[in-house]
């Protein structure tokens, strides 16, 4: 990846310092003239980067979406997604209905998106869960005790928006008719009689490639049965038991025998000299980022003031066709030593906008052009004066995202050494000639 083309100076400087006129403009010209001020640029700035850990979580059962999948990282490590749900009661006029017959039994599962490799098989395995998940708020670190063996699995190729079906897994054939059974001589007859029958599922795979598919837990899942009348026509119907009241999903971070393996405590730091001149950004990590000799001491001879400054991002990425893309935009936060997220970074020319920045790439380009770009033309210029303290900041996920389909994108970006995919931060000063 290459950074943007600056397309020109910057828009504003054609009223540089104007708001420091008032009165008798000729007044002060004696002292300083336009014609003795020019325009530099400097992008030679040291930053430090470092990886830090997440431990917080982030719920996940009010998400419409589960979680399957993993992902394996020499320098991350491990990460392992995997979903649980109960079976809902559905009203329905079986009971005592001697005129009909049982055809089958399918779990049936519409799925939202997906992320990594799908030119692989996915491996899709459905667990009898031991026991009944209560209803309750559960956050990405829970889970539930489940069948070591699966009670049904599928191997399929996951596809593209337009060409989705729902997958479906046919539920085996004696469970299946007690359930049926059930139904019509009304021992399942409530939430609770459904929920003491099937107790629940829980979603794994068995897939070697990188991928993560969300599941959908809506309208479209659930049990489907299909049954018909016993009349001349055979009238065709079914009845969906939907999943949607309890549902959530286990999505952690298994840093053993990788490069983050030492991280073990909020405060720890990882330099990104050690992790091939990159740090990381997703589920478990963040970006550590500090300009350490910045400050008024570091101004440039004769410097009359800060016009603009850029901090540019870059993945280290090299395609955008390999279904992986990188979060749609991140944020800069102000931290401390144990790298809590503390203030947004006031950024824009006059510090009342938010450190946030678009994923952006160029579509004209043949080498993929990419970066994340901040305004900190605020926050650069009050640490050049002496009125804003040169603290480090957290690159991450904006405080909020958190949802499957956000958080489980990742993005690795490049250190302020790298010869390609570079940090960099982008300053236009005002100096006197």
């Amino acid at each position: 990846m290459r950074l943007f083309r600056l397309s020109g100076l910057i828009s504003g400087l054609g009223v540089v310092l104007s708001g420091c006129l008032s009165g008798d403009l000729d007044v002060g010209q004696s002292v300083i003239k336009p014609n003795e001020l020019e325009i530099q640029s400097i992008d030679s700035t040291s930053i430090h980067t470092a990886n830090v850990m997440v431990p917080d979580t982030f719920v996940t059962s009010a998400d419409t979406n589960l979680l399957v999948g993993h992902w394996t990282d020499p320098q991350k490590g491990n990460l392992v997604g995997r979903s649980f749900c109960s079976v809902d009661y559905t009203t329905h006029e079986l009971r005592g209905d001697n005129n009909v017959r049982f055809d089958s039994l399918v779990l049936e599962m519409g799925y939202g998106f997906t992320y990594g490799d799908t030119t692989q098989l996915f491996d899709l395995r459905v667990h009898k869960l031991d026991k009944t998940p209560e209803e309750d708020v559960y956050y990405n670190n829970n889970t539930a005790a489940y069948a070591s063996v699966p009670l049904m699995s599928k191997r399929f190729l996951l596809r593209p928006v337009s060409k989705r079906e729902p997958i479906r897994l046919p539920i085996p054939q004696r469970m299946a008719l007690e359930f049926w059974n059930g139904l019509l001589d009304g021992t399942i007859y409530s939430q609770e009689t459904v929920r003491e029958f099937w107790h629940g599922f829980a979603f794994t795979t068995g897939t070697s490639a990188n991928i993560f598919a969300g599941l959908s837990a809506a309208n479209a899942s659930g049990l489907r049965l299909y049954y018909h009348r016993n009349n001349l026509e055979r009238t065709e119907q079914s009845i969906r038991f939907s999943i949607q009241s309890v549902h959530f999903s286990q999505f952690m971070a298994d840093r053993s025998g990788s490069a983050l393996s030492s991280l073990t405590r909020r405060s720890d730091q990882l330099t990104s000299r050690r992790t091939n001149q990159s740090s990381f950004v997703g589920v478990g990590y963040r970006t550590r980022i500090e300009f350490p000799y910045l400050s008024p001491d570091d101004r440039p001879e004769r410097y009359a003031g800060l016009n603009h400054a850029t901090l540019s991002i870059q993945p280290v990425r090299r395609s955008t066709n390999d279904n992986t893309p990188p979060p749609a935009q991140l944020a800069l936060y102000l931290t401390n030593n144990q790298n809590d997220l503390l203030d947004v970074v006031p950024a824009g020319p006059i510090g009342t906008d938010l450190a946030l920045a678009n994923y952006a790439s160029d579509p004209n380009e043949l080498e993929l052009t990419d970066a994340y770009s901040f305004n900190l033309t605020y926050y650069i210029s009050g640490i050049l004066r002496g009125k804003i303290p040169n603290r480090p900041l957290l690159l991450s996920v904006p405080a909020g995202q958190t949802n499957l389909q956000t958080v489980v994108r990742s993005v690795t970006v490049g250190n302020g050494s790298r010869s390609t995919d570079r940090m960099r931060l982008t300053y236009f000063i005002t100096r006197q000639q």
